[in-house]
């Protein structure tokens, strides 16, 4: 499956999700056995055990292509933080089937604390259950974020797209969005160390079959 007009760094916008002409042809029917896409919710932690704005944003970006492209794995992605009980995954599980989404649809991937986590993690258990590989995978999240989350799909060896989402509001000062730009390349360093570190170990040890 490919999304109409997409290459390599397309992102999907939401102005964008309605077009008829991004429906996959062959699609009127849904097989539970068929997964030709992947579309991977990243968390946000809750407030007081309920999702936030950012959270159902992303939710309602994930609905809106699962709805073009209905062959597609949805796999939600966060943990349960200390003060809840209830992890971010399950919270964005109980919204899409709320939306009518079918529940053989969506796995749950509730041990990520962080986004290179909720990358690695949500694209392994993709693959536990489908040619990841050969399908397209779909990131949501907001568009400041969605260039981190990216890479780091990208260095695991893996080709994304992702929905772009505004993730500030346009009275935003430029303060709060140069510490959040500072933020954001902070954390892509720090996570292209890690990824980096791990795999080279990995293969070292395969080398010396340690």
């Amino acid at each position: 499956m490919a999304i109409a007009g997409s290459g390599p760094g397309y992102l999907i916008g939401l102005d964008q999700i309605e077009r008829a002409d991004a429906v996959p042809l062959g699609c009127n029917s849904v097989d539970p056995m068929v997964i030709d896409s992947v579309i991977v919710v990243l968390g946000v932690k809750l407030k007081n055990g309920k999702p936030t704005p950012h959270l159902y944003r992303r939710v309602c970006a994930a609905e809106n292509v699962f709805r073009l492209f209905p062959q597609s794995l949805l796999v939600v992605s966060g943990a349960a933080s200390e003060a809840d009980e209830t992890s971010e995954a399950a919270a964005m599980e109980r919204l899409l089937l709320k939306a009518g989404v079918p529940a053989e649809r969506i796995v749950q991937e509730s041990k990520a604390t962080n986004t290179r986590q909720n990358i690695r993690y949500s694209l392994d258990l993709a693959a536990s259950l489908c040619d990841v590989k050969s399908s397209s995978i779909v990131i949501c999240t907001e568009r400041y974020h969605s260039v981190r989350a990216r890479l780091i799909a990208w260095m695991l060896g893996f080709k994304t797209t992702s929905v772009r989402l505004p993730g500030l509001p346009d009275d935003s000062s430029w303060v709060f969005r140069g510490r959040l730009f500072f933020y954001e390349l902070v954390a892509s360093a720090k996570d292209c160390v890690v990824i980096f570190s791990h795999e080279f170990t990995r293969r070292l040890r395969k080398v010396f079959q340690l």
